[in-house]
């Protein structure tokens, strides 16, 4: 996806998710303890995904002002 951002001095703003793969974690210790599922009884299983998403920021004005960032983020 493409954005602009900055009000004064713009940034355009260029983000893509690269890649994704399953993940392996416990539940969600909101609904384990506490929450929606504690009176049941319930498991919940989790079934999280890795995604990497690459960032890449300038300047159009001033090519020298760029940043490049590789973001690995769990859902």
């Amino acid at each position: 996806m493409k954005f602009d951002v900055g009000t004064g001095t713009s940034y355009t703003v260029y983000a893509k998710i690269v890649d994704t793969i399953p993940g392996n974690s416990g539940g969600d210790v909101g609904l384990t303890k506490g929450g929606a599922l504690e009176s049941s009884g319930a498991a919940v299983v989790s079934k999280p995904f890795f995604y990497t998403i690459e960032v890449d920021t300038h300047n159009p004005a001033n090519p020298a002002e760029r940043t490049k960032l590789s973001i690995l983020y769990e859902y």
